[in-house]
Parts: structure tokens; sequence; C-alpha cells
């Protein structure tokens, strides 16, 4: 048997060679480790942690065990034909794995070089679309602090108004880059889009329902967040005005989430608006007697609105009779007041002075109603 040199030589040499990459990556997964707390740092999004040192550190060293194996076995697929070259019974079959490698390789270089007018293309359009949000973004940011002012354009219109063109602008980009795409005319890639696009079609119809629901609330201003608002028949301050829900925090700090296509669909009251005129007017109503001279009761129920703290002493308040019922008089008071956040405690002090000033007076608020037998004609008419 002649002793073949070279082939000694190709197998120590590609030996060295797995074995420095080996180790060569083995060093840096103990790199990774002993410098993780002067390489890394927490990802922190808005105060919430996402990744901390010790997962940044777990995932570099999988990426770096992954990448350790791909070139070994990248280099051994070299290392095999160089060596069986140096056998005349393989030299043949090596040279073909040569081959199947230049030739892939090449293929891939050639395929870079043909798509980089695509990639300059994609480039630009990116570049276009990222400076037209930048410049987009700035505007409405100029316009929501109120140093560019439109006549009927409100400031708090102006973050929706740039999420919808932010849309449009992302949007048409992607179509743009669409065609440009690798692979984007063969038939998988159609195949796929389509699925996409049905899957998207047939699980987002109420999302989309309630983000046209959103734009839509926006543009009617029909509350703003810190609004004390009454939705159907929940009553509280909005917290959150969202794109597709709005969460109201009621009085007794319960937080309601509502989609906006319901919001959109019921009535909305808001009790914010005229509240911050001092025009905000609390009323209630209280049934008394046909033999109590109206205007007594209309004094009382006013001198319970000026004992009442969080009642607006500004404005006078005033008194409707609503109603001549059957046994009784409908008497409403109405009252102003600028605290809309504590209408609970408004109407509940409200009540309770008008309880304390017909008991001095002995008045009998005549509700709930009850029957008397009379005994003897007596005239219940009030002298007036």
């Amino acid at each position: 048997m002649v002793f073949n040199t070279a082939l000694v030589l190709n197998i120590v040499f590609s030996l060295i060679v797995l074995i420095a990459v080996y180790k060569l990556f083995g060093f840096f997964q103990s790199l990774v480790s002993k410098k993780k707390n002067l390489w890394y740092r927490s990802l922190v999004v808005r105060n919430n942690e996402i990744l901390n040192v010790d997962n940044i550190e777990l995932m570099f060293r999988s990426v770096l065990f992954y990448a350790k194996w791909i070139v070994l076995f990248f280099l051994l697929y070299l290392a095999v034909p160089l060596i069986f070259a140096e056998v005349p019974e393989t030299r043949e079959w090596s040279l073909s794995l040569l081959d199947l490698v230049k030739e892939t390789f090449v293929n891939i270089g050639i395929s870079w070089v043909n798509y980089i007018p695509n990639l300059i293309t994609i480039a630009v359009i990116a570049f276009v679309a990222r400076k037209l949000l930048q410049a987009t973004k700035f505007f409405f940011e100029k316009i929501q602090r109120g140093d560019i002012v439109f006549e009927g354009f409100y400031a708090e219109w102006a973050d929706t108004t740039y999420s919808l063109i932010k849309f449009l602008i992302v949007a048409f980009s992607f179509v743009a880059v669409y065609p440009y795409l690798p692979g984007s005319g063969s038939k998988a890639f159609e195949g796929v889009s389509v699925f996409l696009g049905l899957l998207i079609s047939l699980g987002s119809s109420s999302a989309i329902s309630n983000i046209v629901a959103g734009v839509v609330l926006t543009y009617m201003r029909p509350f703003r967040v810190g609004d004390i608002v009454q939705i159907d028949s929940h009553k509280g301050q909005i917290i959150e005005k969202g794109i597709t829900v709005t969460k109201l925090l009621t009085f007794k700090n319960e937080t309601i989430t509502i989609p906006n296509t319901k919001i959109l669909g019921g009535d909305i009251l808001n009790f914010s608006i005229k509240a911050d005129k001092k025009d905000l007017i609390v009323n209630t109503t209280v049934t008394i007697g046909y033999d109590t001279p109206w205007s007594l009761v209309h004094e009382m129920l006013k001198n319970a609105a000026h004992q009442s703290s969080l009642i607006n002493h500004d404005k006078e308040p005033f008194v409707l009779q609503t109603a001549l019922n059957d046994y009784h008089i409908s008497y409403e008071l109405n009252a102003y007041t600028e605290h809309a956040a504590k209408l609970p405690r408004v109407y509940s002090e409200l009540h309770k002075n008008i309880q304390e000033v017909f008991a001095k007076n002995k008045v009998e608020i005549m509700s709930p109603g009850f029957h008397v037998v009379r005994q003897g004609p007596t005239n219940t008419t009030p002298s007036l």
C-alpha cells in the first residue's frame, strides 16, 4: 500500500479546522455568559420588563449552539470531498460533491446580484414611506399640542387622523413593494396570500366594525377622556378611548369595557360638557298633596338646594310642576352644579336636605302614596 502524504495532511488539516471552530464557538458561548451583565441590558417597554439579562443570554447561547453545528456540518461537507479527492477510486465522486457546492453558491450569488435592482427599489419605497410617516407624525403632533390650528379641525382628532393616514401610507407602501418581493409571482406565495386574506376577513368582521365605530365616534366628539357620561345603563368617567373599545370607570370604581359598536348604536349622556360651564342641571321629583300651597313647596325645594354644598349658588334653582296626579302634585326641583364627577353625592346631599326642610315645615312627601278615609267634608283646597 502506497503511503499518501496529501491524504494524511488533508485529514489532519480538516480535523484541526473542525476542532478549532468547535473550540472557538465554545469560547464565544462562555464569553456570552461571563460578560452578560456588562454587555446586555433588560428589554423594558413602558415599565414592563419583556426580556431580562438571563433571557437574553440564553437566546444568544442558543443561537451560537445552532450556528456551531451548522458551520461544523458545512466544513465537514467541504472536508470530505477534499479528503477523498486524494484517493483515485473516490476522486470522481468527491469532484461531483465539490461541483454541487460550487454550483449552489454560484446560483445563490447570481440570484443575489440579479435581485439588487429590486432591493434598491424596495429600499427607496421604504425610505420615502418612513419620511412621510415622520413628517405626518410631526405635523399632527403640532396640531395636538395646539401649535397649528385649523378652523373646524379639533386637536383631539389629530391622533386618530394620524393613525388613519399612517395605515394608508403603510398599505400603499406594501402594495408598491409586493411585486418586488422574492417569489411574489409564485403560486405558493399567491396561495398563502389568499389564505391569510380569507382568515382576516372571516375572523375580524366584528373587530373591523368596532374600529369603524371608533373612528366615527372620534369625529362625532360625543365625549372626551375624563368626561362623566352615561352609556346605556352605565354611568361613570371615560378613562380610555380605544380604537375598538371604550373603558368606563363607574362611581363604584368598577371598570367597564364597552365595544364601540354598542356605543355608536346607543344613547350617550354627557354630563361634563355643561358641568365645565357650571350649567349642568340635576333634577329630582317629589310628590306633595293638594292641601299644601304650591308656593310653599317651591320655597322649601329651593331652600334645600341652597343648603347643598355641591350645588352652584351663583345660579338660582327653579321648580317645575310636572303633573297633577290623582292624589298629589309632582314637583321637579332643578339646580345647577359643576361637580359632574360627584353626581351620586350631589343627589344624596340634595335628597337629605329636602327631607330635612320638609320635616321642619311638617309637610308630608306623598311617596309612596297612601289612602285615608275622610271623616266629614274637610276641604283640602289650599288658601291662596
